[in-house]
């Protein structure tokens, strides 16, 4: 939602019912959404978002493509991450302690149009793949830790009530002697 408010004019694409839904509620348009791809996501899958985001980057001259997703840190932690998909920014090179962006004469074979004609797709359909698996794991992450809490309060409160019981059938069973006793007294 912070996004949005910094960002009101984007276009949103949705994985996951959970995401649809959010938006859906909120009366935010959604112009396109994949629901149903988890638990099993598949090559063919990623392969239909990644050519819907690069043809909103390429054919309608969107300025860029960011993905907000649970990056996966560890099972008790993950992260709300914000990564620009594209365009693709170059990568720092260190050299001896000069800092470059491999900005040197190259020579491309085929040329480069042909060449990131196709690493293009594939650069986008393997990120996305590796967003999404990330995502998946940091949900099931979740899942367990939530889990693991539940079953250990459900554990506490079976201990509580256990003693509970004890003592409550411990007081009746006192009771009955303490009655009986009486009766016994009563009738000397």
């Amino acid at each position: 939602q912070q996004y949005l408010k910094e960002n009101p004019s984007v276009t949103l694409f949705t994985v996951g019912r959970k995401a649809r839904d959010f938006f859906k509620r909120r009366g935010i348009p959604v112009r396109a959404d994949w629901a149903n791809l988890f638990p099993d996501v598949t090559f063919e899958s990623v392969q239909k978002i990644g050519q819907e985001t690069i043809n909103v980057f390429t054919k309608e001259k969107y300025k860029r493509v960011d993905i907000l997703y649970n990056e996966f840190k560890s099972v008790i932690q993950q992260e709300l991450t914000l990564e620009t998909l594209l365009p693709i920014k170059p990568e720092k090179v260190e050299d001896n302690g000069n800092t470059s962006y491999g900005n040197g004469e190259f020579l491309f074979e085929p040329d480069m149009s042909s060449l990131l004609e196709v690493l293009m797709p594939k650069y986008v359909n393997i990120e996305i793949q590796r967003i999404l698996l990330e995502s998946f794991s940091a949900e099931m992450a979740a899942r367990r830790g939530a889990m693991e809490a539940a079953t250990k309060n459900a554990n506490e409160m079976i201990a509580k009530l256990t003693l509970d019981f004890n003592r409550a059938r411990q007081a009746a069973i006192t009771t009955e002697i303490a009655e009986i006793v009486g009766g016994a007294e009563a009738l000397s």
